[in-house]
């Protein structure tokens, strides 16, 4: 997104510069719809349903081809006066992709906002979301795109990770784009969930942001720190962090994902340490995970968890003395 400001004036958003497209994307990052500007409750809600509605639909197959295929028409049929295809795709006797000439073809969008949406989706159903922003940021909002949008990421990343106080994994690459070495990490993670369900679990706790490695210099200049070190060989690479994105370990290679458990329990309590979460629920989570791979470790939570429930009990009596005759 770009820098705006949104005001509600006699109950309509109004906004002020830049513009924002949000996105309903896969667990792996493939685009099912979007929504241009800052829009308010109601119709982010409606868009949600029928984006929820489109992916229940795909999802019955297993197969990315029909998938895309389901998404594609779901996009057509919100197009008005374009009828269903009749030609059939090769798998499941599903409708295959047919573009509306109508419409015209990708590289002519045509209609209002949310019509070019859904004419560049049923072109490009569940296209990785990195193939689809730029597209849909420049030339249907018409906004220009910055030149480091990871980066953007990233402190975006960072910003969240400070105001809740959780480690960070940065996952540190050589491709093109994002898309692929996200899908290779989902699988590979994926993979291990039943050997490994603590560090499942100990991934979703954490901020995972994903960088070319060749902008990490331009994160460490825009951060004023000191670049990572890394170790020297091997791909992707795996950055440890505290919420501030102070370097605590790194490992390379995919090999290395099941050495990720005692950095990240040692990443977490040190944070918790530092500064205590006032949710008692997730410090207590956050405990049982680390006791499974170092109960020394977790003993060092010990004395924070008394801490926050001392604050709670205290809050609980000072409520209850307030509401006393």
């Amino acid at each position: 997104m770009g820098a705006f400001v949104a005001t509600k004036v006699n109950g309509a958003i109004v906004k002020q510069g830049g513009n924002v497209a949000s996105y309903f994307c896969t667990p792996e990052g493939r685009v099912i719809h979007a929504v241009i500007g800052p829009v308010g409750a109601d119709e982010l809600l409606k868009e949600a349903n029928w984006a929820l509605a489109a992916w229940k639909e795909a999802k019955s197959s297993d197969e990315l081809d029909d998938q895309q295929t389901e998404i594609s028409q779901a996009h057509r049929r919100e197009l008005p006066g374009l009828p269903e295809t009749n030609e059939r795709g090769p798998k499941h006797g599903r409708n295959k992709v047919v573009v509306p000439t109508a419409w015209g073809n990708v590289a002519r969008l045509v209609g209002t906002q949310p019509q070019k949406v859904h004419q560049l989706l049923t072109e490009k159903p569940l296209a990785p979301l990195a193939e689809v922003y730029v597209e849909v940021f420049e030339r249907i909002l018409g906004e220009r795109v910055s030149s480091a949008p990871n980066v953007e990421l990233a402190e975006q990343g960072l910003k969240h990770a400070e105001n809740e106080n959780l480690p960070m994994l940065f996952i540190l690459h050589q491709e093109g784009s994002n898309a692929r070495i996200v899908e290779q990490w989902l699988a590979y993670v994926n993979a291990r969930q039943r050997t490994n369900p603590t560090l499942h679990t100990l991934l979703r706790q954490c901020v995972i942001i994903v960088l070319p490695q060749k902008e990490l210099p331009a994160l460490s200049g825009r951060l004023k720190q000191e670049p990572y070190s890394v170790p020297s060989h091997g791909y992707p690479l795996f950055v440890i962090t505290d919420s501030r994105g102070k370097q605590l370990d790194s490992f390379a290679g995919f090999e290395a994902v099941d050495q990720l458990n005692k950095p990240l329990a040692r990443a977490f309590v040190a944070e918790f340490k530092l500064v205590p979460p006032q949710n008692l629920t997730k410090i207590l989570g956050i405990a049982a995970l680390v006791k499974r791979i170092d109960p020394e470790l977790a003993a060092e939570l010990q004395p924070v968890i008394d801490e926050v429930k001392a604050s709670q009990r205290e809050a609980r009596e000072a409520r209850y003395a307030k509401s006393e005759p």
